[in-house]
């Protein structure tokens, strides 16, 4: 039975408190796939996990679940809310990550997914606002269905075709009217509170 290996894949601030609202490190995503580097200093090594889990298998794999946190600040602003120094925008921090995760020319100090890894299939996006412990009790939005500029760029980023010299431009990602309509119904819902900063 081909199995596919599967592997959740979020992202946080790197320092004490870890609730801050900061831009995911250049490759980190790459550069954790493979063993390289880890996200936080303190962090053990980590395996090359789609070498020794997918290719030395020969087995298709999924990225069950990432996006990029960004703290809302709604319930708790004593804690690392209170310590954030003009941070980052919502839409710069999740642009930042799905433009590693779906790369595939190997623009913005990414590597290419096509190119170093063919053997993903799948990536979900974690689309959801909720209260986390890491963020000490705030709402996090981990959303790209929400935001109008955030549907508008990470439709952008999937549907961007895979170029390789002297061929056709090939859709890479299967983005299609379930996921649009999908967004359609998320917009209809209401959400009140947002970061003082957006």
């Amino acid at each position: 039975m081909n199995i596919l290996q599967r592997l959740p894949f979020v992202i946080f601030s790197q320092t004490y408190p870890y609730g801050q609202n900061v831009l995911p490190v250049p490759n980190i995503f790459a550069n954790q796939m493979t063993g390289r580097a880890t996200q936080l200093p303190a962090s053990p090594a980590l395996p090359n996990f789609y070498k020794m889990f997918s290719v030395a298998q020969n087995k298709p794999f999924v990225v069950a679940e990432t996006a990029a946190f960004v703290n809302m600040c709604d319930n708790n602003k004593a804690s690392a809310c209170a310590q954030q120094v003009n941070p980052p925008s919502e839409y710069s921090i999740k642009q930042a990550w799905w433009e590693q995760i779906f790369n595939l020319d190997g623009s913005n100090g990414s590597e290419s997914i096509a190119d170093n890894f063919p053997n993903i299939k799948i990536i979900t996006w974690f689309d959801h606002r909720k209260i986390e412990a890491e963020a000490w009790g705030n709402t996090v939005d981990w959303t790209v269905s929400i935001n109008p500029d955030d549907i508008a760029g990470f439709t952008q980023q999937v549907k961007t075709p895979l170029v390789k010299p002297g061929q056709a431009p090939v859709k890479y990602w299967q983005f299609g009217d379930d996921l649009r309509a999908h967004f359609a119904l998320y917009q209809k819902k209401l959400y009140s509170k947002r970061p003082k900063f957006f």
